[in-house]
């Protein structure tokens, strides 16, 4: 209780704080349990939805900027869940320009590149944003888009911020487009290192189910393509 929001510790404390405080940027049912929730600081927070009010009220059409930010956890796979939902928080808020603060490495690092870079061949998460949600915001978090010139692939982005438990996510769409099958990358607390795994084989009327383990971010990307041809992926 109380830790600190700044520190780069790896305990059980620092560790469910920094995979929950991106919360406060949006979530208005939210106390983060640091000095920040807490005393004087708290009557900033949510973050977001005060700045875009304080902007349409007094400053209408103003870009809104994130100028110094860090969740830290270069050694820890929460540093990664942070940073990847801190990212669609960013997103999802029409927020500009973000910049963080600290070195990008580590964990960080991976955080990014699951939008910049997750198969380490340069590929992205879509520059188009398309709206997503959870029922679960304590413990998941989604994220989804398309490129414009490509809406055949879905990127969607799904996130289990829980510390001990694994959770099934059923990932239904609402689109004109059927999308038959999945490739997926993962990143876990094993290695910073995203990894490419099986395959969704067969997607079902745009709607399917996945288990993710504690502490778990998927990068999924959907496709028309029928992948059930390959033996593996």
């Amino acid at each position: 209780e109380g830790v600190s929001p700044f520190n780069n510790n790896n305990d059980r404390n620092s560790v469910g704080a920094r995979v929950a405080m991106t919360r406060s940027l949006w979530d208005t049912t939210y106390r983060e349990n640091t000095w920040i929730g807490r005393e004087h600081a708290q009557g900033i927070l949510p973050l977001l939805p005060k700045l875009k009010k304080i902007i349409d009220n007094r400053y209408p059409g103003t870009k809104l900027a994130i100028t110094e930010y860090a969740y830290m956890g270069l050694s820890h796979v929460s540093g990664a869940i942070a940073q990847a939902d801190a990212l669609g928080i960013f997103a999802q808020n029409d927020v500009y320009m973000a910049n963080f603060w600290g070195a990008v490495e580590g964990y960080v690092k991976t955080g990014f590149d699951l939008y910049r870079n997750y198969d380490g061949n340069g590929s992205t998460f879509g520059e188009t944003f398309v709206q997503a949600q959870t029922n679960d915001v304590a413990n998941t978090s989604v994220y989804a888009s398309v490129h414009a010139a490509d809406e055949s692939k879905l990127h969607t982005i799904a996130i289990n911020k829980n510390l001990d438990s694994a959770v099934k996510v059923k990932i239904a769409l609402t689109a004109n487009r059927q999308y038959k099958s999945a490739k997926v990358w993962l990143v876990d607390s094993r290695s910073p290192e995203i990894k490419a795994v099986k395959n969704i084989r067969v997607i079902n009327n745009n709607s399917f189910d996945y288990t993710l383990p504690p502490l778990t971010i998927a990068h999924f990307v959907l496709t028309e393509e029928d992948l059930s041809i390959y033996p593996y992926f």
